[in-house]
């Protein structure tokens, strides 16, 4: 699967969601998912699981 950096991500969460930094263990659960590991991602309400996908999704070729 893809390899992605930190500073890839991190661009692409600015530019595509408008978001100053990434909130604990989102960067982590993206790297995972982008590498095609199973992922599961417990987190509170709020917490930004969906922004999770959302940029893993955006990072990946093909459908997802």
């Amino acid at each position: 699967m893809a390899e992605v950096t930190d500073r890839q991500v991190l661009e692409l969460a600015r530019e595509r969601r408008g978001f100053s930094e990434l909130r604990p263990g989102q960067l982590e659960a993206i790297r995972a998912v982008v590498a095609g590991r199973d992922t599961l991602c417990v987190m509170s309400t709020g917490s930004g699981k969906s922004a999770i996908y959302q940029l893993a999704g955006m990072l990946l070729d093909g459908p997802t």
